[in-house]
């Protein structure tokens, strides 16, 4: 991983310029079906649209997938559907060999095919359509042959079975331990999220910034966030106002900067203000004693 990236840097060092975004993180909703993933990098073309960038550390890519891959679709229609620009170029880079494959943006037809892709997989789960695809392969070491359709003759009267780590107690004692330390965490954050919600209200109705325990001492102190919901109509207002390259994602905390800098044009700051929801809390920090 070190030569890799001391190879990418010898490459690159020269022609380095700030991309719009690293590892952009986009949540939304096609049809009702929740949709998230990760774009490695974006960067803004000169004449404004978008390029995609997917860094690849694997094998030496495939003839012909850079134009089919699903997964740079995927980017595009996530970036034009989110960011409100149009994608220009979409790339693989094959860190390895250093070397980019580049590729000119979907056409309409293959987002479409993958959009209608994603529906029928989504209402398939729902569905639970799982359909058998039985090869020799996979299917002689599968753990689930009591469970499919395809061997449900030989399995037939058998008493079903706990799948375990047979001969591994060791490893399946891991399993269990990583398990019920997980369970516990999660009991454990909603417990202690419950009583940060009780002490803030309790400092707050005391009108006090600091309390000590036996063991802790806690201090608090106001937070004020800015939540949006039509995040489209946000990176309108932004590109109208010349901002759009300084807040690349609606919901990212510099939205919140802006509308609280007084720097900022009020009036943009109030159309803000306006579509937005001004979120109050108290933040906590706590030290042991």
């Amino acid at each position: 991983g070190r030569q890799i990236l001391t190879r990418f840097h010898d490459k690159h060092a020269k022609s380095f310029h700030v991309p719009l975004s690293v590892e952009y993180k986009f949540e939304f909703e096609h049809e009702g079906i929740p949709l998230t993933g990760m774009v490695d990098r974006i960067d803004q073309l000169p004449d404004g649209r978008l390029s995609i960038l997917d860094y690849k550390t694997g094998k030496k890519l495939a003839a012909g997938r850079l134009d089919i891959d699903a997964q740079l679709t995927m980017y595009q229609f996530a970036c034009e559907s989110q960011l409100g620009k149009e994608v220009g170029e979409l790339i693989f880079y094959h860190l390895p060999t250093l070397k980019e494959h580049r590729t000119v943006r979907r056409s309409k037809s293959l987002v479409a095919e993958l959009t209608t892709r994603i529906v029928s997989t989504a209402e398939g789960i729902t569905k639970e359509r799982f359909e058998p695809k039985p090869t020799e392969n996979a299917c002689r070491w599968c753990d689930y042959k009591p469970l499919c359709p395809i061997y449900k003759d030989q399995y037939a009267g058998m008493p079903p079975v706990a799948a375990k780590a047979a001969g591994e107690p060791e490893l399946a004692a891991l399993v269990d331990k990583y398990g019920d330390a997980l369970a516990q965490v999660g009991v454990a954050k909603a417990a202690a999220e419950a009583a940060a919600k009780e002490l803030s209200a309790a400092l707050k109705k005391k009108n006090y910034v600091r309390a000590f325990g036996d063991r802790f001492e806690v201090s608090s102190s106001p937070a004020v966030k800015w939540e949006f919901q039509d995040k489209k109509k946000v990176l309108e207002m932004l590109k109208k106002a010349g901002l759009y390259e300084t807040v690349l994602a609606p919901s990212a905390p510099l939205v919140n900067k802006l509308v609280e800098n007084p720097a900022v044009d009020s009036a943009l700051r109030s159309r803000l203000a306006e579509i937005g929801e001004r979120v109050e809390s108290i933040e906590l920090k706590l030290k042991k004693l």
